[in-house]
């Protein structure tokens, strides 16, 4: 491997921990449940007086909440360039790196990806980040249980290209078969 070059787990990591902690939640008879690390969550059950657990996805091109979810079971995690990159000479790279040109993915500022287990979301929201929309949509359209938001462009102008099932509005309540 090259001087300053590093590989992480990082494509999945963070997804297996978070499904861990929440089968952990589940062990001592919680009737719901919620585990966030660093945005990606998975959660089961719903808060009091609720019909889900209220998530939302962050805006990639600025500050706060871009597109809101509901959802009862289930994991959502995102990946993108919008936090963590390198600027070299005004230029943001991502940290995300496409394995057939072993470049920085330059396609998705942000990919969402809702499953029922974490790893898998977590997995998927990283390889969906270095696949074209169309065959990202194509590979999350036969798999069962899983649905993506990919947000391509840039602050001035900017597409949103979803999977058929993923929540179209706030009132959309997404329910994921068990953990």
């Amino acid at each position: 491997m090259a001087d300053g070059v590093q590989v992480d787990l990082g494509g999945i990591a963070k997804g297996y921990g978070i499904d861990l902690a929440l089968s952990g939640i589940r062990r001592t008879g919680c009737s719901a449940g919620l585990v966030d690390v660093g945005g990606d969550i998975a959660c089961f059950g719903a808060p009091p007086g609720k019909n889900g657990w209220a998530i939302g996805i962050q805006n990639p091109f600025g500050k706060g909440i871009l597109r809101p979810l509901l959802l009862e079971g289930g994991s959502v995690c995102t990946s993108g360039n919008y936090r963590r990159f390198v600027g070299i000479e005004g230029k943001r790279y991502s940290h995300i790196i496409d394995p057939r040109t072993l470049r920085p993915s330059e396609q998705a500022p942000s990919v969402t990806v809702i499953a029922p287990r974490a790893v898998r979301a977590d997995a998927l929201a990283t390889a969906l980040s270095v696949l074209t929309v169309e065959e990202g949509l194509k590979w999350v359209e036969s798999l069962p249980d899983v649905e993506a938001l990919l947000i391509l462009g840039s602050p001035d102008k900017n597409t949103y290209h979803r999977s058929p099932g993923f929540p179209n509005s706030r009132k959309d309540i997404r329910k994921v078969k068990k953990q």
